[in-house]
């Protein structure tokens, strides 16, 4: 087109070229953006500023009412956690084993993007397949849409999967053509390889480990998943003295473990944690106050 028109000495034509790898589909089909190719993302955050923030505030309302804004993100950001942390999803689709591997591996919103990846893989076929040694070829194309056919390659033992539509590279979540490779394979998980980290339930916690630092939403998180777990706890334990015992020994135990850790106390003697129905761990006697008393002792008190 720039040869036709001769405009080949546009300053804007030559930007607009220089910048064609931001724009043409060609050039991003193997670039990871999160299926974002609008301005949806940020249309969306804008939508929810615009709730606390108005172009009459000074910058002192300003600052406050953006800081009500982010607190009311954090906390729906916690809430999602929690939720994905304590409970589990529905299974609903017919490939049971991959769904609940998604289940357990990816966070609740990835997870209800998947599922309909897996319902539209029902109907995929294999048409074709061919062996290279090494790696294996198949044809797939959707039930009753002739003439439109996609490459999935895979190896030998499965373990490394790709396609032609670069779906993958793109979003981070294996598409309903890689799919039907793994059900015609018998695979019941998720390759490791197909899952990005990001997407993962301990996203967060490889992050934390990895800085040495703790987010707020990470703490309150963990906070609401102990107090639920314990609420649990304490609801069965209550029920049997022997589970009474059992439970508020290892409670002691750990408490005790973590006060002294706090105060950098590594003398604390590990203990291992008592047996259900048995003896907890070993207590140290009561000391006799002999203050007060003679050499061979007096009236205890």
């Amino acid at each position: 087109m720039v040869e036709k028109f001769g405009i080949a000495d546009k300053r804007w034509v030559q930007d607009m070229y220089e910048r064609r790898h931001s724009w043409a589909t060609a050039h991003i089909r193997e670039k990871f953006f999160a299926e974002f190719r609008t301005t949806s993302r940020c249309e969306g955050l804008h939508a929810v500023i615009s709730r606390y923030v108005k172009s009459r505030y000074s910058y002192t309302e300003f600052l406050r009412h953006f800081h009500r804004c982010l607190m009311f993100v954090r906390a729906k950001e916690v809430e999602a956690d929690f939720e994905c942390a304590k409970s589990d999803p529905v299974m609903t689709i017919n490939l049971k084993q991959l769904e609940r591997s998604a289940a357990e591996n990816y966070t609740r919103a990835i997870f209800y993007l998947f599922v309909p990846i897996l319902d539209r893989a029902c109907a995929i076929r294999v048409v074709d397949s061919e062996d290279n040694g090494s790696y294996f070829i198949y044809t797939v194309s959707r039930y009753g849409t002739p003439g439109k056919d996609w490459r999935v390659v895979a190896t030998s033992d499965t373990r490394e999967v790709r396609c032609t539509c670069m779906r993958m590279e793109c979003f981070g979540v294996p598409y309903e053509h890689i799919i039907a490779v793994l059900v015609l394979n018998n695979v019941h998980e998720i390759l490791r390889s197909l899952i990005l980290p990001r997407w993962t339930k301990d996203a967060k916690l490889v992050a934390v480990q990895s800085m040495g630092v703790i987010w707020d939403s990470v703490q309150l998180t963990q906070h609401w998943c102990l107090m639920d777990w314990y609420r649990k706890v304490c609801k069965i334990a209550c029920h049997s003295t022997e589970k009474f015992q059992f439970a508020r020994d290892i409670t002691m135990l750990m408490l005790k473990h973590f006060k002294n850790e706090d105060a950098g106390d590594t003398s604390f003697p590990p203990e291992g944690p008592p047996t259900e129905g048995g003896r907890g761990p070993a207590r140290n006697p009561p000391r006799r106050n002999t203050k007060g008393n003679g050499a061979h002792g007096g009236k205890k008190t």
